[in-house]
């Protein structure tokens, strides 16, 4: 599904699913269009049908449908969300020296 948004509508509309519904070889091709909101359900169905010319531009690539019916219906396809990784600090750890007493001998004098 492809996020979108789609502005001057009373209802938000967040994706949209392309099926093909007809093939006429070599001249057009319709497509079946579902516009989901965000809760999944199917707010809207439309027909695309491709003119000649948008068949042959076609070829085989799929984004240039994709782009073509969010342009016919008016969606704008926004950008993914860029995926922020957690910015983690490196824990260092406090070295601590162990304290060494100095050994004191008792100094015996003689008597």
């Amino acid at each position: 599904m492809n996020n979108i948004e789609q502005i001057g509508v009373w209802r938000s509309i967040v994706g949209f699913d392309v099926k093909l519904l007809r093939l006429n070889m070599f001249v057009d091709a319709t497509f079946i269009v579902d516009s989901y909101d965000n809760t999944g359900k199917i707010i809207k169905t439309d027909y695309i049908t491709l003119t000649t010319e948008e068949y042959q531009q076609w070829n085989s690539d799929d984004s240039f449908i994709v782009n073509l019916v969010a342009e016919k219906l008016g969606y704008v396809i926004k950008p993914p969300e860029p995926v922020v990784e957690p910015v983690v600090e490196p824990v260092v750890e406090p070295v601590v020296e162990p304290v060494v007493e100095p050994v004191v001998e008792p100094v015996v004098e003689p008597v």
